[in-house]
């Protein structure tokens, strides 16, 4: 998967399996988690570079950086360093929200495995189980899909998300 095409290509497919397997009551290999966890992983390592999904070459960097706006020398309007410390926040939030999606991807998997070898035990109604799993892999793998992850809400939203993974990752597994 070296383009932007191909990869939303995959995590269509991926995200059509759940909602099938979903919607006819029938058990998600737990892996298709484990997919769209390393699809979101490719798009996160070549999102700023978009040469990355077009199998373009990257532009060339200079030796020298240029003097003023956005590269930490000093300009005429002092605009230099707060740019750079804008950056290296916005990296920090960009790294910090990639890694809490790639943790729910993980929890689901592992819900969703859990929930699976419990299917078809009396009482137990898997197929809301693995919705609700499903639900939340869905609305993870949209944040990554369709935004930036250093969209001032997203840090929030996934937060909601990893609370809700958390809970039904506890239900499954011992908290020891």
């Amino acid at each position: 998967m070296t383009t932007l095409a191909s990869i939303l290509d995959e995590a269509d497919k991926a995200l059509a399996y759940i909602n099938k397997n979903a919607s006819e009551s029938k058990p998600l290999d737990p892996r298709v988690f484990e997919h769209l966890a390393s699809i979101s992983g490719k798009l996160a390592s070549g999102q700023s570079d978009n040469s990355h999904f077009y199998g373009m070459p990257a532009a060339p960097k200079p030796d020298k950086p240029e003097a003023g706006f956005a590269n930490g020398s000093p300009s005429s309007s002092g605009l230099g360093d707060t740019n750079k410390a804008a950056s290296d926040l916005t990296i920090d939030v960009y790294e910090s929200n990639l890694k809490v999606a790639q943790v729910i991807s993980q929890k689901t998997a592992a819900t969703a495995s859990a929930i699976n070898r419990l299917a078809g035990k009396r009482g137990f109604n898997s197929v809301r189980a693995l919705a609700d799993v499903s639900r939340v892999a869905d609305r993870v793998a949209c944040i990554c899909e369709k935004t930036a992850l250093t969209e001032e809400w997203v840090s929030e939203d996934l937060g909601k998300l990893a609370a809700t993974s958390d809970h039904l990752h506890g239900l499954f597994h011992s908290k020891g």
